[in-house]
């Protein structure tokens, strides 16, 4: 399963960290992280055909890596005589859904998202699709070769989700086909944005024609490329310490935050070098008086690599402020899609949520996987013994089950990590140790 981070919402945290977190009150109840993740894993997808050995499960497997050589990427043509070219996912369950996003595909360059319609559909009583419940075309500038597409139905409700090429390309490619929503209602939606729209103030002018409020119009297109309003903010000036602040307008207490990157990459064919505008945000806020009350280092994984990031979740339980700053760290540029804040007192994050994305998933095992036998970097260290082992795969697995007993559509298949590599990290672990 793939985090939402809508609960994916944002998501992927093992790589993000408290730097400074003044004031932060003791944990409640009330509201807690958006309860929205990623259901297409859990659902069943149907294609106009598959072809090179791109199959359709591939696209919802829960897997991001955009590389058709590991295997989980789709790829279908059209067939001339059985038009149109489409990929449909039946979820299983009626749910809200809160945003679509297709991963590219990353080891080519191909054309694929151009001209194509997004619908959602309710379940007509017998399992089919019925009423179109979200429908919206996109032409080929929304969504260029290596673009994250993305867009938000804000809470529609049904079951069936679709998208379809309007044009005569006659192939269809992606990592994965995302639907982000929940069977129950939303806790979180883009109406409760609390930052859409706020004045903006900037260390330095917006440049390459970004504008100061394109990182909170509501647009988490991460296209730099995208048609009217750039959907993302960018620098004018590359340095450490580049800033965009927004005044939410009042003290207020946050349950969380999203931080949506630049969704588009280049690559060079010739030397494979690919390049982002910004590999880490510092986000901080500040109370009325400008005093930082918490701050949080946030570096994405590559998008170009095994587990990408887009879409970054921050848990600001405990935390009331007025400005969000999103500055970098490094000699960058500033560029990002999206900044969304939601009001609320915040809930501490799950046990078994090593990427701390709201949610327990196989994201969480992969942090597990890639930390295994440290006792400096505890991101997975679910039993709070210092050192990243067997047991603490334990803490997530049997957390894992939990999360997802008494669901409908959600039949997990939780990876067995192999004995000997077990026994490698252990003895490793042993000898760290006893150093």
């Amino acid at each position: 399963m793939c985090c939402p981070r809508f609960v994916s919402m944002l998501c992927r945290r093992t790589s993000l960290r408290v730097v400074a977190a003044a004031a932060v009150a003791a944990p409640g109840a009330a509201l807690a992280l958006n309860n929205a993740y990623n259901l297409a894993p859990y659902g069943t997808a149907t294609a106009t055909g598959s072809d090179f050995g791109g199959e359709i499960a591939y696209g919802i497997d829960g897997n991001r890596n955009g590389d058709f050589n590991a295997g989980s990427v789709f790829y279908g043509n059209a067939n001339a005589e059985n038009p149109p070219l489409f990929y449909a996912v039946d979820l299983g369950v009626e749910a809200y859904v809160d945003r679509i996003q297709i991963i590219p595909r990353t080891d080519a360059t191909q054309g694929v998202f151009g001209n194509f319609r997004l619908t959602i559909a309710e379940d007509d009583g017998a399992g089919n699709p019925g009423a179109v419940v979200f429908s919206q075309d996109y032409n080929a500038t929304n969504f260029e070769s290596g673009t994250w597409a993305t867009t938000a139905p804000d809470g529609a409700r049904g079951r069936h989700v679709r998208m379809e090429r309007l044009d005569n390309n006659y192939w269809l490619t992606f990592a994965e086909f995302e639907v982000f929503g929940s069977s129950e209602p939303l806790k979180f939606s883009e109406s409760d944005n609390i930052a859409r729209g706020k004045p903006v103030t900037v260390s330095s002018a917006p440049g390459f024609g970004a504008m100061l409020t394109s990182a909170n119009d509501g647009n988490i297109n991460g296209n730099f490329g995208g048609p009217g309003n750039r959907p993302v903010y960018h620098s004018a000036l590359p340095g450490v310490g580049e800033s965009w602040q927004v005044d939410l307008g009042a003290e207020t207490q946050l349950d969380h935050l999203q931080l949506f990157t630049r969704g588009e990459f280049s690559r060079n064919d010739e030397t494979g070098e690919v390049w982002s505008t910004t590999t880490e945000y510092r986000v901080s806020v500040l109370d009325a008086g400008l005093s930082e009350v918490g701050a949080f280092v946030v570096t994405p994984n590559a998008l170009y690599s095994e587990d990408p990031d887009y879409d970054l979740l921050i848990n600001t339980m405990g935390l009331t402020g007025r400005y969000v700053r999103v500055e970098t760290t490094k000699d960058e540029y500033l560029a990002f899609s999206e900044l969304r804040a939601f009001a609320g007192s915040g809930d501490p994050l799950l046990v078994g949520d090593y990427n701390q994305d709201g949610v327990i998933s196989s994201r969480d095992y992969n942090v597990w996987r890639n930390e295994y036998g440290s006792l400096t970097s505890l991101a997975a260290d679910g039993n709070g013994d210092g050192a990243i082992d067997a047991a603490d795969y334990t803490v997530w697995r049997d957390a894992l089950a939990a999360f997802t007993a008494g669901s409908p559509s959600m039949g997990v298949t939780i990876p067995e990590p192999t004995t000997l590599a077990l026994v490698a990290a252990v003895g490793l672990v042993a000898v760290r140790r006893r150093g």
